[in-house]
């Protein structure tokens, strides 16, 4: 017997929901219109979705503020009795967003984000499968429990990890952990079992109180003298990601200023521009060992860009001392990364 179940279709722009024009392609179509053209074969006539517009931006404008927003009332349609919700997205900065919504959700019900890599009006669209596989993830059974999911030319992957590994292709999407569900165009089969949730404790009530907080980036590069961290440390940031080379070293400049940033209260998250493994405590010379020495807080394999949010939640929820729920989090989350032969060349 078929349980009803009831979708909410958020849509907030991105290039599933762009036209082209006057040379440019531009978010112009609103959800209604994205439902109306999605690939929805062999779904359940038990399952209805109901469209809601929140925006039609393209990902790489919007804040952290816009992506708390667009959280914030995906739980209050939850709140509400929906029993999955759908939110269309632009591919540049959907793992910041699917990640905030893993943060902030602790529900059962599905909560899963898609876009495309080509525009609504495209020749050959991959939007209408992504969304009408989007909607059968949402509507499903086996999703429960796993949290907010990115489905992506016929995956549903975790919100922890993911990441968009290429700019055009439509397999644009990978995660270490790999994917939870895998999709046909009708059906879907369970590639994993739920694994720990991204869920933050009171991430969601403190967000909805205060925001999140701002968090900067910087890139480490060889020869820095910590000259760009100096300089966020003067303005007042409130937290850093510092983006690491290799294992997670930096140069001498940046390691000295993380320590001033830690001595000020300032939290520090290492992370790596390398795409795979973790951050470890490996070198000296401002590597790894003395940065860990300094205070920084070793993100794991967790992104640079996946790391700054996680940060901002964690100020948000606590502004005086956000490094220990981090780690906390990051030790029942990161994906362990093995040492190896060529893991050790620096």
């Amino acid at each position: 017997m078929t349980t009803s179940r009831r979708i909410v279709l958020v849509g907030t722009g991105g290039t599933i929901a762009s036209r082209s024009v006057e040379g440019a392609v531009v978010a112009r179509v609103p959800a209604a219109e994205l439902l109306a053209g999605a690939d929805l074969a062999g779904l359940s006539s038990e399952v209805t979705v109901a469209a809601l517009d929140h925006g039609t931006s393209p990902s790489f404008a919007l804040s952290l503020d816009q992506v708390a927003e667009v959280a914030l009332l995906v739980l209050d349609e939850l709140g509400r009795g929906a029993d999955g919700v759908v939110v269309t997205h632009g591919t540049d900065s959907m793992e910041e967003t699917v990640l905030l919504l893993d943060l902030l959700h602790t529900g059962d019900q599905p909560v899963v984000v898609t876009g495309a890599q080509r525009p609504f009006d495209d020749p050959d669209p991959d939007g209408p499968r992504n969304l009408g596989d989007a909607v059968r993830v949402a509507a499903s059974e086996e999703a429960r429990g796993h949290g907010a999911l990115l489905v992506f030319d016929g995956a549903a992957w975790p919100a922890v990890g993911v990441r968009k590994v290429h700019t055009s292709d439509l397999h644009a999407f990978e995660a270490p952990a790999g994917p939870r569900l895998r999709l046909d165009g009708v059906g879907l089969t369970v590639a994993a079992v739920p694994g720990t949730r991204g869920s933050l404790p009171a991430a969601a009530e403190a967000v909805r109180r205060s925001g999140l907080a701002p968090v900067d980036v910087v890139a480490t590069v060889p020869g820095s003298d910590g000259a760009a961290l100096a300089a966020l440390l003067d303005r007042g940031t409130r937290g850093i990601v510092l983006q690491g080379l290799g294992i997670g070293n930096t140069a001498p400049g940046d390691t000295e200023q993380v320590r001033r940033a830690v001595a000020a209260g300032v939290p520090v998250l290492l992370t790596s521009r390398v795409a795979h493994g973790a951050v470890r405590a490996v070198y000296g010379g401002g590597g790894g060992v003395d940065l860990l020495a300094a205070g920084a807080v070793l993100a794991g394999d967790q992104t640079t860009w996946q790391a700054r949010v996680l940060l901002a939640a964690a100020l948000a929820v606590a502004p005086d001392d956000p490094t220990a729920l981090v780690r906390g989090w990051l030790e029942t989350r990161t994906n362990p990364s093995h040492p190896s032969t060529h893991e050790e060349h620096a």
